[in-house]
Formats: C-alpha cells, structure tokens, sequence
C-alpha cells in the first residue's frame, strides 16, 4: 500500500477500494476520483491523472499490474514512483500521438476538441515537473557566471585598465609596479532571473511531490518569481534570456515554459475552466495494444474462421457468420501460440482470470487450422511486476473431456514490457519470444500431453 505522506501528489492504483482509499488519505480522494468518472461502484475503475485545483491536489492512478504487495512496497522509493510516474506519461502521450485509441478510450472533461490534441497540458506539465526534478538532482541549482573584480590576486588575469586607474603607481630598483592590482574573475550566482525562476519552480514541484529533503536547500526562495511568468511563459522567460546560451540553460529554459505552461500543476489564480482531467476506464484495449505491437511485429492474421449463418425466415441458405478474433498471435521457428491480454490485479498471489477467459480461448484454439498441435501454445497473459524478466510462466489448465484445451498462464512484466515499447530500453524481444515457446514445450513434456487423447463422452 501507498503510504499516507505530506506531498500533494496521491497515489492511487486502478482497482483500490473506497475502504482502502479512505483508509489511506481520507474520503477527499476517493470523493475526487469519484466524482471525475474514475470510479466503478466500490473500486476505482479508470486510469491516469486528475487534478484537485481547489486543494493543489494532483492524483495519479496506476494501472492494475502495480497492485501486487510486492509492487507497492517498492513504489515506497522516490525514484521508483517518478520512474513509473513518467513512464504512464509517455504511455498516454505516446497512445494519442501515434493511434486513434486517444479518441476511442481516453477520456477528459474538457471540450471534445481536446481529444484531438496532439498532447495534454496536465501531462506535458507534470512530465516537465519530474524532468526539472531530476535534473537538479544530478546538477543542482542553475547558476550564472557573473563577472566580478578581485584585487591583488596573483593567480586571475590582471586588468591593467582598471589597475591603472584606480591604483598609483609606485616606482623601485626594478621599476614600476602596484601595490593593489584588479583582477578579472567569474564567480557563479543566483541572480539571474532564470536562476531565480528555476529556484521558485523547484520549490514548488519539492512541495507537491514532499521531497523535504531538496525543498530545504532552497526554502528561503518564495514564489514572487513565478507570478510575472504565470501569463506568457514563453513570452516572459524570452525577454529574461537573451543571455542563457549553454546547453543546461536552454534546456531547462524550454522545461519551465512547459511546466508554467496551460497545464501547470499548481493552479495558481487559474480559473476552473483551464483544468484537463485525463483518463482512460479501458486500459485492458491500451494493454492488449502495447503487446500486439510489442510481439506481433509480423501482424499476423488475427481473424479465426467464420462460423454459417442461416436465416429462418428465408429458404436456408448458408452466409458468413460470427468471425472470432484473437488478441495477438506469437511465433518462432514451427512454433506458434495464441495470446490473450488481460488486466487483472494479484490478490494474495492469484492471478486468475475468470472462466470465461479460460473457455474462450479453448474455443479459438479449436477454430485454429494449425496442422502440428504439439508446437502450438494458447496463453493468457497478465501484467506483473518486479519480474526481472518479460516473461514468467506460472502452469496451466486443461480439460480432458475436450482435445487441445490447455491454457497456459503466463506473467509479463509491466515495466520492462512498456519501457520496450517507448523505446527507453533495447531488449530482444524475438529472442524472449523464442525463449518462451521453448520453455513451454519443456514444461508441457513434464506434465505429459493428454490433448492427443480421444475426448471422452460426458454422461
């Protein structure tokens, strides 16, 4: 479980209890995410981001892979909650860029015209808040070299206009030389506008996300820098800059337009209308899609055969029917296996999906031509965490009343799953692919094959 904190950042995973959510932060939260369409009766149902602007609340719902004991006692980590927090970022800026499940399942209480947008405000926000976040942690505060005067320094360059015309020259046997000598040195400040603008919008992000720790090195900087910002970012961050040209500056330059930008998580004197809720009730079709195209990258056939129509009404004649349709299909080599996606959390270890899952992908692998069903695999997969590995294969179920009706069960890791799917990480998945069909065949010949039995007549 999430633990209660002092940050304005509220963690939340999809499928929590009101009991839990209460229990965890009170009744404000779960009255929030309730009223905002994330709640399904006693659970929350939904997944993403919903901002409080009365209370500078920001909440963030994870998908259900992160439910497992083991998976909230590790997000107890800073690092590992920003990690995670920007990789569902990515997830659902990558969704709406490049497919039209934006439109289809994500979901927002703004105008529909927002649907369309190529980003969200709150998104790009809090992704420029964590960016800002860890950048100071690897670099620190942003200082300015400023140039200053120092005298009689034998090691900095000497002025000699200034020298001369501040100091008298004194004459000896050597000749003549100076008694106080200007020296040209650049020392690094924090008074630069951007300096100061940088400072204000750490404060504020450390306050949100209750880092004590950070918040106390800058705690005597107030938010006054942010104000003259608040209405043109890029306008106003422009005219302070024309003098910011190293790679940091200008980097965290575009960062703070973004993050003081429309979607700001900090709501300021922002009126109500400018909040962006956004959330998707549907994460199973986002799931299936990341694996589809994570694993199916030969886009494979997903179509079964179609099942004969007759019409009662008409002289029978046979038409096309029912076509069932798989999530996704995997091989390697001669062997082949059918995928279902689901999304269900781990209670207490169990990961079952419900019957009708079960039944239905023995049916699809009766409707399958396959002519080698010893190299043939039918699996469900649900989301794990802290697998260290893509795949993990936990057993299967069969029946022996009906021929090449096992299931198998099998764990995918959300983490290294999706971090392939963004592209922050170059795992071979053709290999993990091979690896798995492989495994299965070993593991299927220590349980024996009793598919090739003849079915037996239920009485």
């Amino acid at each position: 479980m999430f633990n209660k904190s002092q940050s304005r950042l509220f963690l939340v995973v999809s499928g929590d209890s009101k009991e839990e959510l209460d229990k965890l932060y009170g009744p404000n939260i779960w009255r929030l995410l309730s009223d905002n369409g994330f709640a399904d009766r006693k659970s929350i149902g939904a997944v993403g981001f919903c901002r409080n602007l009365d209370e500078n609340q920001l909440v963030v719902v994870f998908p259900k892979a992160f439910g497992s004991n083991y998976s909230r006692s590790v997000k107890l980590d800073k690092e590992k909650i920003n990690n995670s927090l920007y990789q569902l970022i990515r997830v659902f800026n990558k969704i709406g860029r490049e497919t039209n499940y934006k439109k289809s399942f994500i979901k927002t209480n703004s105008l529909a015209d927002k649907l369309l947008d190529a980003s969200d405000p709150v998104l790009d926000s809090l992704e420029a808040a964590i960016k800002l976040r860890n950048d100071f942690k690897v670099n620190g505060l942003y200082y300015r070299k400023k140039k200053n005067h120092d005298f009689s320094k034998e090691n900095l360059p000497i002025n000699w206009s200034k020298t001369i015309n501040q100091s008298q020259p004194q004459l000896n046997d050597d000749g003549i030389f100076f008694n106080r000598t200007t020296h040209n040195s650049r020392k690094r400040s924090l008074y630069h506008p951007l300096s100061s603008l940088h400072m204000a919008c750490l404060k504020e992000i450390f306050t949100l996300t209750g880092d004590k720790t950070y918040l106390g090195m800058i705690s005597e900087f107030t938010y006054s820098s942010v104000k003259p910002a608040l209405k043109n970012p890029k306008k106003y961050i422009g005219s302070i800059c024309n003098d910011i040209f190293d790679e940091r500056g200008q980097r965290l330059k575009k960062l703070i337009i973004t993050y003081l930008g429309d979607g700001r998580l900090s709501s300021g004197n922002l009126v109500q209308k400018d909040e962006v809720l956004t959330y998707t009730a549907e994460f199973e079709n986002i799931w299936e899609y990341i694996l589809r195209e994570l694993f199916d990258s030969s886009n494979h056939s997903r179509d079964l055969a179609a099942g004969r129509w007759f019409n009662y009404a008409e002289v029978p004649e046979e038409k096309s029917g029912i076509k069932p349709e798989i999530d996704m299909k995997i091989s390697s080599g001669d062997i082949n296996a059918f995928i279902d996606a689901k999304d269900y959390r781990v209670i207490n270890g169990a990961r079952h999906g419900s019957s009708n899952d079960y039944y239905k992908q023995v049916i699809y692998r009766l409707l399958t031509e396959t002519k080698t069903p010893e190299n043939f695999f039918n699996i469900l997969v649900f989301p794990e965490y802290g697998q260290n590995e893509l795949f993990k294969i936990y057993g299967c179920h069969d029946w022996n009343e009906i021929s090449n009706s096992r299931v198998f069960e099998i764990g995918v890791d959300y983490e290294i799953a999706v971090s392939r799917w963004l592209g922050e990480s170059k795992l071979n998945v053709e290999a993990s692919i091979k690896k798995l069909l492989q495994d299965l065949k070993s593991f299927e010949s220590l349980v024996g094959n009793p598919r090739h039995l003849s079915p037996r007549k239920i009485q």
